[in-house]
């Protein structure tokens, strides 16, 4: 059973977060350079240490098979993201428009708060099988998610 009260003190944190880092960029205490050293901060070094701490945990064939049906749902949902990206937008004909959408159909960005919500909510076996979900995400971010924005020049 979801705890409903842990999940409103999770929420809350996370608008802090945001409040203080709007606050933040507003009074210019965190510079426009600042606020990409944060964010390489974030992608290089949080997240994949976050993603390496969901796996310490005790591993047993249960686990290893629910995780394998984990990645291969992910890869299911991915697959099916990248079909929707292709045949939804056929009306739109601003093609850097259509590129940006179709991206935005192919990756989420589930990844990067998706991670503390899930930790939250369902403690470190839910953080391990996020973690292992969001594999074939991450997969397509950098293949047919990159190619969205590399087939044509600014």
């Amino acid at each position: 059973m979801i705890d409903f009260s842990n999940l409103l003190t999770l929420q809350f944190l996370l608008l802090c977060y945001m409040l203080i880092g709007w606050i933040a960029r507003k009074l210019n205490i965190v510079s426009e350079e600042g606020k990409i050293s944060i964010t390489d901060l974030v992608i290089s070094i949080v997240l994949p240490c976050n993603i390496i701490v969901s796996f310490y945990m005790d591993m047993d064939v249960k686990v290893l098979w629910s995780m394998g049906k984990i990645f291969v749902i992910g890869m299911l949902v991915q697959i099916l993201q990248l079909f929707l990206s292709r045949v939804v937008y056929p009306h739109v004909k601003d093609f850097r428009r259509k590129k940006v959408l179709e991206y935005g159909t192919i990756c989420s960005n589930a990844g990067f708060l998706g991670n503390t919500v899930v930790e939250g909510i369902y403690g470190a076996p839910g953080l391990l099988y996020g973690a292992v979900y969001l594999i074939p995400a991450r997969l397509f971010l950098w293949t047919a998610g990159l190619a969205c924005f590399t087939t044509f020049s600014i």
